[in-house]
């Protein structure tokens, strides 16, 4: 499994790509004061150079001894920064996380994706950076095929459900398993996608949806080699999860 990455099939198949970090409060970037983020935008701005904002906010409730809510207030009031560029790439940073985000159309390899997660995370470093909570990374493949019918021929058959319900009309089936496989965990999502769920479709794409995650106090420098790893994760279980047929169809 060297040659078969996800890069091999972003323009067809590759719907998302996302990386994330977590962390504890950072309290520098826990406000909603605009120009907070702005040592960060100075180093991203060249490749993501537009900039919006979101405001976020947290409410506590209280409950009398029925469970009725008696009193609500906005406790907590913060901005998320959103840094964008014209072609579909965005990161997204807060006081607790970090997400970059990519068009599958725009990826063009997992070594170009590192590049700029290389350039937020040197972005970030310039602050007293708490605690690591997680790091993430996740594909998402929908694909589309004009012979959705014969999905044996493409996806590997413990996936998908052939006939198994051609007493009725499948509306939709998408299926979740959590594995562990070494130090990560991995949440994979398979199934016949419909987009136009809840109606019948005869159209159905299928889902590959691989979402890696290591939680644990992994220090700041280990990122890198952590995301290498999982990336290797979701490229190998990718490849069991297709046949030759389908790479035929993406190279």
């Amino acid at each position: 499994m060297k040659n078969m990455a996800p890069e091999k099939y972003s323009e067809t198949y590759l719907t998302e790509v996302i990386f994330q970090v977590r962390f504890s409060p950072l309290l520098q970037l826990y406000t909603d004061k605009k120009d907070a983020a702005a040592k960060f935008q100075n180093i991203i701005t060249k490749e993501f150079p537009e900039l919006q904002f979101e405001e976020n906010k947290k409410f506590s409730i209280k409950m009398d001894s029925t469970g009725n809510p008696v009193e609500s207030k906005t406790n907590e009031e913060f901005l998320t920064w959103i840094f964008l560029n014209d072609l579909g790439k965005q990161v997204a940073l807060n006081g607790k996380e970090l997400i970059l985000s990519y068009n599958g159309k725009l990826y063009a390899s997992f070594e170009e994706f590192l590049k700029d997660v290389e350039l937020i995370l040197t972005a970030l470093k310039q602050y007293n950076l708490p605690q690591i909570k997680s790091i993430g990374l996740r594909y998402i493949n929908q694909i589309k095929l004009e012979d959705d019918k014969n999905w044996g021929k493409y996806i590997n058959s413990n996936l998908h459900l052939d006939n198994e319900f051609n007493k009725n009309e499948l509306i939709q089936s998408i299926n979740k398993t959590d594995l562990k496989i070494q130090d990560y965990d991995l949440t994979f999502q398979f199934g016949q996608f419909n987009p136009e769920f809840p109606n019948v479709s005869s159209k159905k794409d299928f889902i590959l949806d691989y979402d890696c995650r290591l939680i644990n106090n992994e220090s700041f420098e280990k990122i890198i080699i952590n995301l290498n790893k999982m990336h290797e994760i979701i490229s190998n279980r990718f490849e069991q999860d297709i046949t030759e047929d389908l790479r035929k169809k993406m190279r």
